[in-house]
């Protein structure tokens, strides 16, 4: 059964580090860290090598660890250069094309 247990200080995934907000543990070696991507609480789970992967499953154990965590905010540098280019999105001639997103003018 997964307990929560002292927050990891890093994580990595396949690709890259990332900084955990909660991390679980079960008495099998299982590990999930619970982690801010895009302003969303995700859930990762420990691979055999080492590595997290992210889980579309919320399990009972990491629900409890959820209710307890305050609203997800920008946790990371590119959160906050990724909104900051969003002013640009409609300067020059790309107008409404910010991101490869097409044309959102009509």
């Amino acid at each position: 059964m997964y307990k929560q247990v002292e927050t990891d200080k890093t994580a990595t995934t396949v690709g890259g580090e990332f900084t955990p907000v909660a991390t679980l543990a079960d008495e099998y070696g299982g590990r999930c860290q619970i982690a801010v991507d895009d302003h969303c609480y995700v859930l990762r789970l420990k691979q055999d090598d080492g590595t997290y992967k992210t889980t579309p499953y919320i399990f009972q154990e990491a629900f409890n660890v959820l209710v307890t965590l305050p609203e997800p905010k920008y946790n990371s540098v590119s959160d906050i250069n990724l909104v900051g280019n969003i002013n640009d999105a409609d300067k020059g001639d790309n107008k409404g094309n910010w991101a490869g997103l097409g044309d959102i003018y009509g």
